[in-house]
């Protein structure tokens, strides 16, 4: 469960942006520990991004401080989804398995 994921507001935003790098590192490591599923909650004007991510909406809330609430799950494996979405993590997956299975000397791919 990953909560209180939170950036400045300067550093939001981009292909450089802060939750981004966060985002990626996270996702590497769960693709380290062979976790399936992972969940967020965030206030709903963050759903666009997460979704982008590979998220989907699987419930919601009200709460008292934040206000509506979403709460999320990634399917860590499900590269259909991640394609979909043209999400970022893609390439962080592609990296983590070419580093458990780098190519070897004549199995490259022709060029």
């Amino acid at each position: 469960l990953v909560t209180r994921l939170v950036t400045r507001p300067g550093s939001r935003g981009g292909a450089g942006s802060a939750g981004l790098a966060l985002s990626r590192a996270a996702y590497c490591r769960v693709l380290h520990e062979k976790i399936d599923s992972a969940y967020i909650d965030c206030h709903v004007g963050l759903v666009p991004f997460f979704e982008w991510l590979g998220f989907d909406v699987v419930g919601g809330l009200e709460h008292p401080d934040y206000g509506s609430i979403a709460v999320m799950r990634i399917r860590i494996h499900d590269v259909d989804r991640l394609e979909r979405s043209q999400s970022p993590l893609l390439q962080v997956r592609e990296e983590v398995v070419r580093s458990r299975n780098p190519a070897r000397p004549g199995q490259g791919r022709a060029a």
